[in-house]
């Protein structure tokens, strides 16, 4: 989608300003990122819906007409805004809702030798505290800690033993690195998605 959960019209990428894409600027004139996962719910009728999320959120963006980020008291509140308005999205249609921790990332540095504002640790400890806050206020909704899996002991890493994890840009995962977690986090996923079959039918028992 290009936009995790939150929407505005620019974001900042490696000190140079872009414009978001249409599907995530909030205008009205183009389906919008919910009505997009609205869409694929009502066609696959998930038991388990996972939200990663997380870079969109960090990095410096616009928000009611001036630039901000998640630093800002006042963004961060939209921020956890958006990801309860993202489980009420993904739960419409019963689903179990997992948010997953977004992970660190490393893009490089700035001409100066700092790390650039998207990469911050400190945003990202303030985003994905959000994430545990809105899950334990949320009905049905678990936390993965991914972040924990992908950057051990808080470290970036582009390989995890000998598997190639992360792509040279520092954010993407490869395609090896998403074989190599699935061992850790569908074990998980499918647990949480018999459980909901299983409340599920008694709900529906219970009705009838």
């Amino acid at each position: 989608m290009g936009c995790g959960i939150t929407s505005g019209a620019e974001y900042e990428l490696k000190g140079v300003d872009a414009p978001m894409a249409p599907q995530c600027t909030g205008n009205a004139s183009s389906p919008q990122w919910p009505q997009v996962w609205q869409g694929n719910i009502s066609r696959w009728h998930p038991n388990v819906v996972m939200i990663l999320a997380g870079r969109w959120e960090v990095s410096n963006r616009t928000f009611e007409g001036r630039w901000t980020n998640i630093l800002d008291p006042s963004y961060a509140m939209y921020v956890k805004q958006q990801l309860f308005h993202a489980v009420d999205v993904a739960a419409a249609g019963g689903a179990h809702v997992v948010l997953m921790t977004a992970p660190c990332y490393d893009s490089g540095e700035q001409p100066d030798g700092q790390p650039w504002p998207e990469d911050s640790r400190q945003r990202l400890a303030i985003y994905n505290d959000l994430v545990r806050q809105v899950a334990a206020a949320s009905a049905d909704t678990s936390v993965l800690d991914f972040n924990a899996m992908a950057c051990p002991g808080g470290q970036y890493e582009q390989d995890i033993g000998s598997v190639p994890v992360r792509l040279a840009d520092g954010v993407h995962f490869a395609f090896d690195g998403g074989a190599a977690f699935a061992a850790r986090i569908w074990p998980v996923v499918e647990k949480l998605g018999r459980r909901q079959m299983t409340t599920t039918a008694g709900t529906s028992t219970a009705g009838t």
